[in-house]
């Protein structure tokens, strides 16, 4: 299990080849097997180098949204986070084209740190694919859009106001490059900045609580005034929420 404390996370952390399994791992596996317990980062843990057990857990532990009284965190919210972000940067758009860019962005979390060859049916191949797909319909709903005469959102308005003002030489191409690389960078950090929010909020039961009472204050309020919508006032009054 390694020093006290700490354990084996020194070895654990060590730099090694991409393509190569780590020093650490072979050791252990060599002497203990493909699964085999240490402690890493101040916490005992189990890890597993079998394929077949690996599956098993994958199944089990990975449903989208909510299965067998579970709940997906980080997938959930990163559906919500991209049907926010693509409604405030495109404005409105069809109900087939934002089901489809919710769905084509499923494949980002599970393909992005996979086996880097675009080889046809790998992680990587199909991430970018689902890129292309994602990229041609946030450029075709941009050119509806403006050939309909219909209002962006302010920032998209902000970008075709500096390409048609000439005060920057920026394509349609390169603004949809643009918007794309924005969703990317958002959906690598919020949803797990949420996840670990929930998490940290589920093992502390007395804030879970203060939470839940000033959360049910606000909503009893809107109730009685017949209201459903939060403003930025209510916002402001929820003190507990924002420490958190």
């Amino acid at each position: 299990m390694g020093f006290p404390i700490i354990g084996e996370t020194l070895e654990f952390m060590r730099p090694h080849d991409a393509f190569q399994l780590p020093t650490f791992l072979t050791k252990k596996i060599l002497r203990y097997g493909p699964v085999f317990r240490t402690s890493l980062f101040g916490a005992k843990v189990i890890i597993s180098a079998d394929m077949g057990l690996n599956m098993e857990v994958a199944k089990t532990n990975h449903a989208p949204g909510a299965k067998n009284g579970g709940l997906d965190v980080k997938e959930t919210t990163s559906k919500i986070l991209i049907e926010c972000l693509a409604k405030k940067v495109m404005g409105d758009m069809e109900a087939d084209a934002a089901k489809e860019l919710t769905h084509c962005w499923r494949y980002f979390p599970r393909g992005w740190f996979r086996f880097s060859w675009n080889i046809p049916g790998n992680g990587v191949y199909r991430m970018l694919k689902a890129r292309k797909q994602m990229m041609n319909l946030l450029k075709e709903t941009v050119l509806k859009k403006r050939a309909s005469g219909e209002q962006f959102e302010e920032f998209f308005k902000i970008i075709f106001e500096e390409i048609e003002g000439g005060s920057q030489t920026m394509s349609i191409e390169e603004a949809i490059e643009y918007i794309f690389t924005l969703f990317v960078l958002a959906n690598e950090t919020t949803p797990a900045v949420l996840v670990a929010t929930v998490k940290l909020i589920n093992d502390n039961p007395k804030v879970k609580q203060e939470l839940r009472r000033e959360h049910e204050r606000i909503v009893r309020d809107k109730t009685e005034k017949d209201e459903t919508d939060l403003t930025w006032e209510d916002y402001k009054s929820m003190t507990f929420t924002q420490m958190v």
